[in-house]
């Protein structure tokens, strides 16, 4: 600490601020949650302890608990107050599963499936930019926690629905035997997300208020989106027509289209355990809280997973390198993350998995466009991440199940449960490639 600080440091009844940690009472005032549904329980915890004191300029409840999501990536934003030890995760509260209910509304999208097959993408890219930005901006005003939710937990993960799958619904129309690369090169935009968002929001809450880092990320995405709405195009004539129930349920009469989508629903099942709870499985074997929560933008690694592999997967076949990739993923948490005790381990798991799994990612919707009629591939595409999408709402609730304290729990029963929903994906996978091209030296032909 230089002199000018020593001489600004306030008086021992004053409120120290976080980024001038002393004795006991050092903190990190922001931090990477240790599951991806960090509750409000544990800020009615803090909120309690340190009623009555808050930072000049801010109303009580202010900085309560906010995140922004970017292929399942928040951060959790806590009042400047002498922190008392973190605990565990209570896996339950209003704010958890609506945290929850938010990643499920962000794959839910048979709706907006109808809607591109009928309109295209423009206003539909125009319409989610709206719900995501003004999400995010509601959330930087946001003083109670029913405010937070209704805008993290429902209005911009719906925006972020609709700019998700008519992203990946448009460039299926302008790419076939390019497809999965075009595709990989689209969704790797996450990865990097994923790892610039939470490390900018880290730095911006430690200098500015918690209402300017979040609207400093708002426009950022903004001008993100602007670039979104300007050159996304689909090449499809679409038309409008009169949808039925029938149209959803029609691709499930299909066998290759069951097995493709009974594959990805037990990978997604399985795919976010690992990124909520490596964290906390880490910093129980020693790893300094701060180290451990870059473990989650470590997964940036899943940048060139999300385009190498789709661009061979463009000449070895997607549905090879889709099985490849699960497989790989099943085997690295059993023979990586289960047995891991140390740092290096960890580190090394976060990496590598963070590759095998945005290769999961950046395939899945290649598949089902090459499964479908490409003037279907909105209501097709709808009904594969509608059902997709009840994996991503019903992982992580039974995996705090299983595991009910992550600081102290065992966690091999999360390990098993994990690698076997991912191993049971990579034979579906296979069963479907054998429906489309037979069983015999089934594996050596491209598909």
């Amino acid at each position: 600490m230089t002199q000018q600080q020593q001489q600004q440091q306030p008086p021992p009844n004053e409120a120290i601020p976080a980024s001038e940690p002393v004795g006991d009472d050092v903190k990190e005032p922001f931090h990477l949650p240790v599951s991806a549904s960090d509750t409000s329980d544990d800020v009615e915890a803090q909120q309690s302890d340190t009623q009555g004191t808050t930072t000049s300029g801010e109303k009580p409840g202010e900085n309560t608990n906010a995140g922004h999501t970017s292929e399942k990536s928040s951060v959790i934003v806590q009042d400047h107050q002498p922190a008392s030890t973190p605990e565990g995760p209570p896996d339950g509260g209003l704010a958890a599963w609506m945290t929850v209910f938010g990643g499920f509304c962000s794959m839910f999208g048979p709706f907006i499936g109808i809607l591109f097959d009928n309109y295209g993408p423009r206003y539909i890219i125009l319409v989610g930019t709206i719900l995501h930005v003004l999400g995010i901006m509601m959330t930087s005003i946001s003083t109670e926690y029913y405010q937070i939710l209704l805008a993290q937990g429902i209005c911009s993960p719906i925006g972020n629905s609709a700019l998700f799958h008519s992203g990946v619904n448009s460039i299926s129309t302008w790419f076939g035997r390019r497809r999965a690369l075009a595709l990989g090169i689209a969704t790797s935009g996450a990865s990097l997300g994923g790892v610039i968002l939470p490390i900018m929001l880290t730095r911006l809450f430690d200098l500015l208020s918690f209402g300017w880092a979040m609207r400093i990320c708002g426009f950022l995405i903004l001008f993100l989106l602007i670039i979104t709405n300007l050159t996304t195009t689909s090449r499809l004539v679409h038309t409008r027509k009169q949808y039925h129930i029938r149209d959803f349920v029609r691709p499930l009469r299909e066998l290759p289209f069951i097995l493709t989508t009974a594959g990805t629903f037990c990978f997604f099942w399985g795919m976010f355990l690992p990124f909520s709870f490596i964290p906390s499985q880490a910093q129980r074997h020693g790893m300094s809280p701060t180290l451990a929560s870059y473990l989650i933008p470590g997964r940036g690694i899943s940048f060139p997973g999300r385009i190498i592999p789709p661009y061979l997967a463009d000449v070895f076949g997607r549905f090879n390198l889709m099985i490849l990739m699960t497989l790989a993923s099943g085997i690295l948490v059993l023979a990586l993350w289960l047995p891991s005790t140390g740092n290096a381990p960890a580190i090394v798991f976060s990496a590598l998995y963070g590759f095998t799994s945005g290769t999961v990612v950046s395939l899945a919707p290649a598949l089902v466009a090459q499964i479908s009629e490409i003037r279907e591939i909105g209501v097709r595409s709808g009904t594969y991440f509608c059902i997709v999408s009840f994996a991503a709402l019903t992982g992580t609730p039974i995996a705090g199940a299983l595991l009910p304290d992550p600081l102290g729990g065992s966690y091999t029963k999360l390990f098993v449960f994990c690698a076997v929903v991912m191993l049971a994906g990579t034979g579906f996978y296979c069963a479907a490639k054998g429906r489309i091209v037979g069983w015999r030296g089934w594996w050596g032909k491209r598909v």
